[in-house]
Order: structure tokens, then sequence, then C-alpha cells
């Protein structure tokens, strides 16, 4: 699965936002979520992250604190430029 699958699989469940920034480690894609057409970001406290596991491809939300954002949040991560191509 390449960045742009992964993008759209982020964005699946929530049709009024975007993707606005990314990450990825060994294990997933990972992506800010902010509302379509917003000129500053975050615009709101408490937006999205998804991380789209890189080998089944499942989408979880990365709740601070919870199990899934201690699994995706590896110190390996790194960014990724903005807008992929």
């Amino acid at each position: 699965m390449d960045i742009k699958e992964a993008m759209a699989l982020a964005v699946q469940d929530y049709p009024n936002m975007e993707v606005v920034g990314a990450a990825e480690n060994d294990l997933a894609w990972i992506f800010g979520l902010d509302f379509k057409g917003m000129n500053v970001h975050p615009s709101e406290i408490g937006l999205p992250s998804i991380a789209v596991d890189k080998s089944d491809s499942s989408c979880h939300l990365l709740t601070p604190g919870t199990d899934a954002f201690w699994k995706y949040r590896t110190p390996g991560t790194k960014s990724v430029p903005l807008p992929v191509e």
C-alpha cells in the first residue's frame, strides 16, 4: 500500500475532513486531519489523527494514552511532506 491509498483509507470515515499532516514508521502511515478548506491548522483542539497499518490496512484512531497510540506513535516516526505526488 502506498501513501495515497493510506490517505484515502484515513479519511473514509471523516467525509468533511482532509489530510493536513503525514508521517510514517515501519508499522503505519499516520495522518492528521482537519476540516476541509481551513487556512490555519489545527483549526480546533482534538482533531483526529489516524494510523493506517501497513500490514493489513486497518485504521486506528490515535487517542493519547490508548494502546493504538502507543503502538503506532513510535520513536522512529518521521514526517512526510505534503502534498504527495
